[in-house]
């Protein structure tokens, strides 16, 4: 019994020993399978972080486009703002101060009325910096428009915002006003002290170009007043006393600005006595002639016997 055991024992130690190189082996071959997936995989890795690098740099490459955009824009609007500024001055538009003094967060009503009138109207407004810098922001009255809480930078400005300060110190905003003429402002933050003026407006009903028409008139009598004026000339009197007015050019028509024309006439107007001689007495009369864009109108007055004749045409 104990040879028999003895013979068997190297037997299962050979049997086992195979088995286990076997798992070793196997062991081995998932390993390097292991390693070349995961070196695949940090390949893949490495791909996408090149790729999110590209992208990054595409992003702000693109951001830097965007604020040199933006900066051209804002440098253009303030560009543009400020011409109109200086045209609307020199066509006869007063600039007039409608607020100095301390600017705080609070949205704030700023009445325009004394100088717009109480209309709704486009109004260009000039900022200008006493001191404390800041932004800014203008809105009609009663709406709920806000900035949103990022996006300001340095000295950007926009329609109806403006930064101000000692390196910035006039600024321009277009804003429209509620139909009584009246906006809202603050200051972004802080507090801002700024002189406000009203330089250009334009109300509701306005429309911009030359407002003219015609007009063209021959007038018996000793004497013309035309309120708002109007250029004349004039013959000798007649054998009854009476003169003839004209307009400056005559049978041709004058060009005037439209609205109303009061023409006030005083005439000699005459009868026939039992005698058969000229009895003259004093008349007045008044007209008034609404001249509208680029229409033609004519007024033609005469002494009759014991009458004036007075037409518009």
């Amino acid at each position: 019994m104990r040879r028999f055991l003895i013979f068997i024992l190297p037997l299962l130690y050979y049997s086992c020993t195979d088995d286990i190189v076997a798992d070793i082996d196997a062991l081995q071959t998932e390993n390097a399978e292991q390693d070349a997936q995961i070196d695949s995989l940090m390949t893949a890795l490495n791909d996408q972080q090149a790729y999110i690098d590209s992208l990054n740099n595409a992003q702000n490459i693109a951001n830097d486009l965007l604020q040199l955009y933006a900066d051209s824009l804002h440098n253009a609007q303030q560009t543009t703002l400020t011409a109109l500024a200086n045209s609307a001055l020199n066509a006869g538009f007063v600039e007039t101060q409608v607020y100095s003094g301390n600017i705080t967060t609070s949205w704030t009503d700023l009445d325009l009325s004394s100088v717009i009138g109480a209309n709704q109207s486009l109004v260009l407004m000039k900022i200008d910096y006493i001191s404390d810098n800041g932004r800014i922001l203008c809105r009609t009255n009663g709406t709920n428009y806000d900035t949103g809480t990022s996006g300001f930078s340095s000295a950007y400005n926009s329609i109806n915002w403006i930064y101000v300060d000692s390196g910035h110190p006039t600024g321009y905003l277009f804003i429209i006003t509620d139909n009584a003429g009246v906006i809202e402002y603050k200051v972004w933050e802080g507090t801002a002290n700024v002189a406000i003026s009203t330089v250009f407006y334009l109300n509701q009903n306005d429309t911009i170009g030359e407002q003219t028409g015609y007009i063209s008139f021959d007038i018996e009598g000793t004497s013309l007043t035309i309120s708002p004026s109007i250029s004349t000339i004039e013959s000798a009197a007649n054998e009854h006393g009476n003169k003839t007015f004209e307009n400056s050019n005559g049978f041709n028509w004058d060009k005037v600005d439209v609205g109303d024309y009061t023409f006030n006439i005083v005439a000699k107007i005459y009868t026939i006595d039992d005698n058969a001689d000229y009895v003259y007495r004093d008349t007045t009369l008044t007209k008034t002639i609404t001249i509208t864009k680029d229409d033609h109108h004519v007024l033609v007055g005469s002494a009759i016997y014991n009458d004036y004749s007075l037409h518009e045409l």
